[in-house]
């Protein structure tokens, strides 16, 4: 929204400066009085005063036209060198959210990967406290003993698994 009304302000900026810089310049003298200059002749309220202005009030007029356009382009060198501040600010902060947003998702799958390492490793825990229980009461038959153990085995595996995954982050 913003750039559109920069792009806005700039195009009745260009379009003010170039009416400006046409073969007609209005000048304004400090005491008020509006000349406007056509080429090198002076003109007053509609009618050519060229002759009547004496080469002091001339020069006068041009110098007043003159700082007038040089604080225009001035203006307009300013106003460029702000447009690319605010672009150089804009794609800044472009970037800084990118990163954080690339740090934000690093975080989560270290958490992610952290909680699945100690769940698991509850869940290896409680079976093979399971296993020795039933093992020490002597409830399991040699079948059960090695599906127990394919079972603590796979959970190792996943174990080591959860580990190295939390290790890469």
């Amino acid at each position: 929204m913003k750039n559109i009304f920069v792009l806005k302000l700039v195009t009745l900026f260009a379009v003010l400066l170039f009416l400006s810089c046409g073969s007609k310049e209005k000048v304004i003298t400090p005491n008020g009085i509006v000349y406007e200059l056509k080429g090198s002749k002076f003109y007053s309220n509609g009618e050519e005063i060229t002759e009547e202005l004496s080469r002091e009030k001339k020069s006068e007029i041009n110098e007043i036209l003159n700082n007038r356009i040089e604080f225009e382009k001035k203006a307009e060198k300013l106003k460029k060198e702000l447009e690319d501040a605010q672009n150089k600010a804009a794609k800044a902060l472009k970037k800084a959210e990118k990163e954080q947003k690339a740090l934000a998702k690093k975080v989560r799958r270290k958490d992610d990967a952290r909680k699945d390492f100690f769940k698991v490793r509850d869940k290896l825990k409680k079976q093979n406290e399971k296993y020795q229980r039933l093992i020490g009461k002597g409830k399991l038959s040699p079948d059960d003993i090695n599906g127990w153990e394919k079972t603590i085995k796979k959970l190792e595996k996943k174990v080591q698994d959860a580990e190295q995954k939390l290790k890469r982050y």
